[in-house]
């Protein structure tokens, strides 16, 4: 039972980030390598987070000026920041091992990525 609602969640963020980004009128494409969409005309992230796997430490290059939502597999909200455009360590350490979801989205609404994170 608990798998099945942590399935529903996944299918509901996705879901729910892709409307927000549709509503936006933002051109996408599929990213199969980290699991979400990212805008074709302005990537935010210059690079995917690493490491991932991670046991705490995850390094995020931003190319703008975005907000950072990070949720754990039952869809809590664990870490939330607004960071400017640079390199920045995110730190998960104090959060158990599991599944976890990361959302950029660029403060200009130019785009939206989604991440999945593995803690260990």
């Amino acid at each position: 039972m608990a798998m099945k609602k942590i399935i529903l969640f996944a299918a509901s963020l996705y879901l729910s980030t892709f409307a927000k980004a549709q509503d936006q009128n933002l051109i996408q494409y599929s990213n199969s390598s980290s699991g979400g969409f990212i805008d074709a005309v302005d990537i935010i992230s210059g690079s995917l987070p690493y490491p991932n796997p991670t046991t705490g430490a995850l390094h995020l290059d931003l190319q703008k000026p975005s907000e950072v939502f990070i949720y754990n597999a039952n869809g809590l909200l664990v870490m939330h920041q607004k960071l400017q455009q640079g390199k920045y360590t995110l730190d998960l350490s104090a959060q158990p091992t599991g599944l976890y979801f990361m959302n950029l989205i660029a403060l200009d609404n130019s785009g939206v990525e989604n991440h999945r994170i593995n803690k260990f």
